[in-house]
């Protein structure tokens, strides 16, 4: 019986871990998970532009309530763009790090997205001047966010994907916001609307959040390619 004998064969025996003998065919394990690495790392990057952007708009709010006391009502307004940008950054956060087995990043997920969406509903009529009806969502949706935040940031503690002090900075963005607006209160007194002065607190956590986006979008690099000569 003959023997087969070859470019083809040699390479079989080179590789004998079941990869294909074309060229082509060696580098198809490299190419299959390339789309993750990119996909995570897009994400990532997208999130943090959000988060900086989010941070920059909570600062404004913050130094603007502090240097022109009193409620205004077109920061009412201003707060939709840290608002939404904020919550883009943390669907980023959700998207590179949600994964099986990891219920507590869901439901803190669900719990702030549903939230946010609710207090943009109960809002939107206080803005244009109205009371009703919606603006009765907004205690229990103030209530579901914050809470929401808090079993995300436990839940991105866990995950371990996005480096853990995001998962403090998100944990405790409404906390540290609602008690730096009360040791500000001599400065700025408290409104129910249009004053934001605690804001900085929510400023230098999604700042926080968009660096730890930064550094995941590092860590997920495409793998240089080596081209054989």
């Amino acid at each position: 019986m003959s023997t087969l004998t070859g470019p083809a064969t040699e390479t079989a025996h080179a590789h004998p871990r079941g990869l294909t003998a074309s060229p082509a065919g060696l580098r198809e394990p490299r190419r299959a998970a390339l789309p993750a690495e990119a996909t995570v790392r897009r994400t990532a990057l997208l999130g943090a532009a959000a988060g900086f952007v989010c941070a920059v708009g909570f600062g404004y709010l913050s130094i603007d309530s502090l240097l022109h006391p009193g409620a205004r009502y077109y920061r009412d307004v201003v707060f939709l763009w840290p608002w939404l940008s904020g919550a883009a950054a943390l669907v980023a956060v959700h998207l590179v790090q949600r994964g099986p087995g990891r219920r507590a990043e869901r439901v803190g997920a669900w719990l702030t997205f549903g939230g946010m969406a609710l207090s943009v509903l109960g809002m939107a009529p206080r803005m244009a001047g109205g009371d009703e009806p919606w603006t009765a969502l907004l205690g229990p949706a103030m209530g579901a966010w914050v809470l929401g935040m808090v079993v995300l940031g436990v839940g991105t503690w866990r995950a371990g994907v996005v480096p853990a002090w995001a998962g403090v900075a998100i944990a405790l963005a409404e906390p540290a916001t609602v008690g730096l607006a009360g040791v500000l209160r001599p400065i700025s007194p408290l409104t129910d609307v249009g004053s934001y002065s605690g804001a900085l607190g929510n400023a230098v956590a999604w700042l926080l959040v968009a660096c730890a986006l930064l550094t995941t979008a590092s860590l997920h690099r495409e793998p240089a390619t080596s081209h054989a000569a």
